[in-house]
């Protein structure tokens, strides 16, 4: 599962789409301190029952993937430890990366929470409070933020990596629940 959040945190903070509408805001403090606000799109994958939600401002980029029991979105989920294979779900893992004064800084998920709340028009609000930290680093963060109207689209591929813990559905799925 741990290459399936690297891999979806690699894909999804790469991409820019923002559509109207939704919103992302986080604010960090701890080992670093800042903030940002932009907008969000959330990505269904259908297969791995896995929803990927990213919230992107300029070069800095905040992923949240929710890996719920089943189709239903709706519910706080644990945040587990990044580099920790977790099968148990619903849980949840964070990411983020931001541009520090001479590189790219990207922390993992150690701890926390996220809800989420899945309106009647399929739009994705929420909040969470996850802790943070950088791989060798013991400065943590806390990050806290909410979403809200989010769009979720599904996966228009055959989203499942290697080792994700869901039991494989048809590939190319792109219904959502």
């Amino acid at each position: 599962m741990i290459r399936v959040f690297a891999a979806s945190v690699l894909m999804g903070l790469a991409v820019g789409c923002r559509p109207a509408g939704s919103t992302f805001e986080a604010r960090w403090t701890g080992a670093d301190s800042g903030g940002m606000t932009g907008r969000s799109t959330a990505t269904w994958c259908a297969p791995a029952r896995r929803l990927e939600i990213q919230g992107l401002h300029g070069d800095s980029g905040i992923m949240l993937v929710a890996y719920p029991a089943d189709t239903a979105w709706s519910g706080r989920y644990p945040v587990f430890r990044a580099g920790v294979d977790s099968v148990t779900r619903p849980v949840a893992a964070a990411a983020a990366r931001w541009f520090g004064l001479s590189e790219i800084v990207g922390y993992g998920s150690t701890g926390g929470w996220v809800e989420l709340e899945r309106g009647a028009d399929g739009r994705l609000s929420g909040s969470f409070e996850v802790d943070l930290a950088r791989q060798g680093l013991a400065a943590p963060l806390r990050l806290e933020g909410r979403l809200a109207s989010v769009p979720v689209v599904p996966a228009h591929f055959d989203c499942r990596v290697a080792g994700d813990s869901a039991p494989a559905g048809p590939a190319g799925d792109t219904v959502l629940p």
